[in-house]
């Protein structure tokens, strides 16, 4: 079932708004699997806090971070 990403599809970046990263529990937070599937399918996961959210003129900015995950 792992083969059926490995086609030519475009990879996609991935704005997630999440709390604090160092605050994310991997055994426990539902951010980290989507974060993994994200990675794990060839997207690009990126992570915001509510606070670097903002909008300008009717559009929307946001001071986004890539993500990366070590093993566990």
């Amino acid at each position: 079932a792992s083969d059926v990403y490995k086609r030519q599809l475009p990879a996609v970046d991935i704005l997630l708004v999440l709390d604090p990263v160092a605050s994310l529990n991997p055994a426990a937070d539902t951010s980290v699997a989507m974060i993994r599937e994200a990675i794990r399918r060839g997207h690009r996961p990126f992570s915001v806090e509510l606070e670097g959210m903002s909008l300008h003129g009717g559009q929307a900015r946001a001071w986004a971070r890539p993500l990366g995950l070590v093993p566990d």
